[in-house]
């Protein structure tokens, strides 16, 4: 994992959507976009999400935050619930 993909993953708009869809579903408070914003390092810097992130870029994929291969729906679920629990 590098910072990097952590922090292209903070600025990848359909990461962001998928991530607030899986907040909202979730019952996190407030609007779903702000929480995502506000836990946006948090949510990518989960383990394992860096090296998926790379791999994709490296593999060329067009758009790694709206490809359910690069970061999984299960990914998501328990990293927004982890953070939902804390």
């Amino acid at each position: 994992m590098a910072y990097l993909d952590v922090h292209a993953m903070t600025t990848n708009a359909s990461l962001h959507g998928r991530l607030a869809a899986a907040a909202a579903t979730e019952g996190a408070p407030g609007d779903p976009d702000l929480w995502v914003s506000t836990n946006r390092y948090a949510l990518a810097s989960a383990p394992g999400w860096g090296d998926a992130w790379a791999s994709a870029v490296a593999g060329e994929v067009e758009d790694p935050g709206a490809d359910p291969g690069v970061i999984t729906d299960p990914m998501i679920l328990a990293q927004v619930q982890a953070i939902l629990n804390s």
